[in-house]
């Protein structure tokens, strides 16, 4: 608990650059959402490339926020001031991915249950759970309607539902990456000098 307390201000700069993005990713959407396609295919394509678009982007803040957090550990830890922490990037992203992953979580327990017992509530519940989640992290819902068919089937809500558990870890990944060539002083990107 002492990490969150001690980087709870990155954690959030994480979290709001994902609220960020994603209302950007509706926004974008909802233009999308407006003009007419020949087909359904081509509709989901183009909602895919949306979403990669935005993926990068947010891939791309979060890159910055995680690189500046090992600059200035460096800074610390080369002065004896702080300890090594290596997988400090990673848990920042793990804190700030915590609602989607639990979104996510919650959505998965209810469609399995309710495709184990038929039980309706356990559908309605999934239902508001889901929309929940597809509002939080709409800028994987491109990519994850271009991977799942188009269907209202509970078994497709299902593999959704465990994309949506799968695809946060990739900003996980980002920021460990990052945090590392920050703490490294090197750059994937050249500054300005």
């Amino acid at each position: 608990m002492s990490f969150f307390k001690n980087n709870s201000y990155d954690i959030v700069r994480l979290w709001i650059n994902q609220i960020g993005i994603a209302i950007f990713t509706l926004m974008l959407y909802t233009a999308v959402g407006f003009v007419e396609f020949d087909n359904d295919t081509t509709a989901v394509a183009v909602k895919a490339g949306v979403s990669v678009f935005c993926i990068a982007f947010y891939f791309f803040l979060i890159y910055n926020v995680c690189w500046e957090c090992g600059a200035k550990d460096k800074i610390r830890i080369d002065g004896g001031k702080q300890g090594a922490t290596p997988l400090r990037g990673a848990l920042m992203s793990l804190f700030a991915n915590l609602p989607n992953f639990v979104l996510a979580g919650l959505c998965l327990i209810f469609v399995l249950v309710y495709l184990l017992s038929s039980l309706g509530g356990f559908y309605t519940a999934f239902g508001v759970v889901n929309l929940i989640l597809r509002f939080h992290s709409s800028l994987y819902l491109g990519v994850i309607q271009a991977v799942t068919p188009i269907a209202d089937v509970p078994v497709d809500f299902l593999v959704e539902s465990a994309l949506y558990l799968i695809l946060p870890l990739l900003s996980v990944l980002v920021s460990h990456i990052a945090y590392t060539l920050g703490s490294r002083e090197k750059r994937l990107f050249a500054s300005k000098k």
